[in-house]
């Protein structure tokens, strides 16, 4: 399914120039159509914002459809050496453990703060190897279950392993599941109007 698409859509100004319904039907295969519908606006806006050029800024990257602020500091950290911080999973538990820091990973304002801190933390110099290294070392190391805290070169001075926090950061709230419900009633009616439930 992907070489069939991208032999019919080899650049940004092919796949622009589609008409969506093509788009749509190579995409099948492929998972969410969302995602096509996105990668055909985005490859419009470059025809026309960008004048058949990939942005190369975080900010004009984060502007194409589709494009959250991961995906958007990952291709301008990695493909143009922009020094964006790409907060991840792994990122957040790195993070988190060193500094102790208990905020729920889960809210808006923890997620700026983490992106904040984490630009402090970037090198200037060489980002896209600071991104890679802090995400390989939480994904290889800092693991969400057993990491090898003994043999970390940070064991000295992570305060979540100070404090005994390991296992309990990044602290992430449980969403309530809500569930539906359904009740069926049966109401008989007897001859004198009376009504039971």
């Amino acid at each position: 399914y992907f070489n069939r698409f991208i032999e019919r859509f080899p650049n940004v100004k092919s796949l622009a120039e589609a008409p969506l319904d093509e788009v749509l039907k190579l995409w099948q295969g492929l998972g969410y159509y969302s995602r096509a519908r996105n990668l055909h606006a985005s490859a419009q806006q470059i025809m026309t914002q960008f004048h058949g050029e990939f942005p190369t800024e975080h900010a004009q990257v984060l502007s194409l459809k589709g494009i959250g602020e991961y995906t958007a500091a990952a291709i301008a950290s990695f493909a143009y050496n922009e020094p964006v911080p790409v907060v991840d999973g792994n990122v957040f538990r790195v993070v988190s453990r060193y500094f102790g820091i208990e905020s729920d990973i889960s809210a808006g304002k923890t997620k700026k703060e983490f992106t904040a801190l984490a630009a402090e933390l970037l090198s200037k110099e060489q980002p896209a190897l600071f991104n890679q290294a802090i995400m390989e070392f939480g994904a290889m190391h800092c693991t969400p279950k057993n990491p090898d805290c003994e043999n970390c070169i940070f064991n000295s001075s992570c305060v979540a392993l100070q404090k005994g926090l390991v296992g309990q950061l990044p602290f992430k709230s449980k969403k309530t599941k809500i569930r539906k419900r359904y009740f069926n009633y049966i109401i008989q009616q007897d001859k004198k109007g009376n009504t039971k439930i």
